[in-house]
């Protein structure tokens, strides 16, 4: 079965194993962090950034796909560690267009 289509709830679900992914290898961000500075913090601030969004859309009862990603770029942004709200910007930018739609599909989000 192939998904072509990704629901409001199917999005907080990706948003939070990302969160945790991130979290659970944030050590491991923080050794590669050579450029601009090697402060090797990288990893921590990303994940602080990430988990701050990722509880912005966690309870949200939100049915459409889009609203779900306009919250999450918003708690990313409102959360952002160091130079992260580059990151939310930047989501809030793509998710955008995709404010009107329930569902998104892969080539929304490509």
């Amino acid at each position: 079965m192939s998904i072509t289509e990704i629901t409001a709830s199917q999005l907080q679900e990706m948003f939070q194993a990302g969160s945790e992914h991130l979290a659970n290898n944030a050590e491991y961000v923080n050794s590669l962090n050579v450029f601009p500075v090697p402060d090797g913090d990288t990893g921590t601030n990303m994940s602080l950034s990430m988990s701050t969004a990722a509880k912005a859309v966690a309870d949200t009862t939100k049915e459409k796909a889009s609203e779900v990603a306009s919250i999450f770029a918003k708690g990313l942004l409102m959360g952002a560690w160091a130079r992260a709200e580059i990151a939310g910007l930047f989501y809030r930018s793509c998710f955008a267009a995709l404010l009107s739609q329930l569902r998104v599909s892969a080539l929304d989000l490509s």
